[in-house]
């Protein structure tokens, strides 16, 4: 009986996390020459034109450059941050929720054509 409760918590604590959740992520750093709002309106362009349920939105960071949002428009999670930032150039940093082995296709997506 002991066995049962131990083995009960055990799958009760696996469910509680949500699925999607952001808690391990992978980065990807991109470079480009092009101005702020210009790749910032790009990647906001990729990720509601994708097709994949995902919609976005654009919120500024604490110093005022764009970081746009992008979530599963199902269940409303996030799939990816993307912070564009001025320095030496357009520095775009993409912060993608971990899906297996596609996160890198999913940063190379949201900048396609944007860099």
């Amino acid at each position: 009986m002991r066995c049962m409760l131990v083995l009960c918590a055990i799958l009760l604590a696996g469910c509680s996390t949500p699925p999607g959740s952001i808690n391990e992520e992978q980065r990807f750093d991109y470079r480009s020459g092009k101005p702020v709002p210009a790749v910032a309106a790009c990647i906001r362009r990729n990720a509601d034109d994708t097709g994949a349920g995902m919609s976005s939105q654009t919120l500024a960071d604490t110093d005022g450059n764009p970081e746009i949002i992008v979530r599963k428009t199902t269940d409303n999670s996030v799939v990816a941050r993307v912070s564009v930032v001025p320095e030496k150039g357009t520095r775009v940093s993409a912060r993608i929720a971990q899906y297996g082995s596609s996160s890198n296709s999913v940063a190379n997506a949201l900048v396609h054509n944007c860099l």
